[in-house]
């Protein structure tokens, strides 16, 4: 857990208050935002999220685009949501430790969607 402050003996090379002082009063105290952050990091939750919300936009523009005749069809935009999902995968195998073939599939995925939404564009 992260932590601020210091104690009388603290971690090694700590040499206490910054004024060279004894402050015997001072506890350390967890950092509780930066301990949940890192641990939605280190546990690949953000990715997650990212995940989340890729889907959550294709989503709502593709009803958009059904419902109003407006907008951009999902079909034009579904090869950069891949991408950006296979990105997305990438992390969170990277994030959890997971071996390098893990991490490099999903790249070449992204990368083939790339190719995709590239030839796609192209021919408009």
């Amino acid at each position: 857990m992260l932590t601020r402050g210091w104690t009388l003996g603290g971690l090694p090379g700590d040499h206490g208050p910054p004024d060279g002082g004894c402050d015997a009063t001072r506890v350390e105290k967890p950092v509780v935002g930066r301990a949940v952050m890192a641990e939605f990091f280190a546990s690949g939750r953000v990715a997650d999220l990212i995940l989340l919300m890729l889907v959550l936009e294709g989503a709502a523009l593709g009803l958009y685009h059904r419902r109003r005749g407006r907008g951009v069809a999902l079909g034009a935009i579904l090869p950069f949501l891949l991408a950006g999902a296979a990105f997305a995968l990438s992390l969170r195998a990277a994030l959890t430790g997971a071996g390098w073939p893990l991490v490099a599939l999903p790249l070449v995925g992204a990368f083939g969607a790339h190719l995709w939404d590239i030839a796609a564009r192209w021919r408009r």
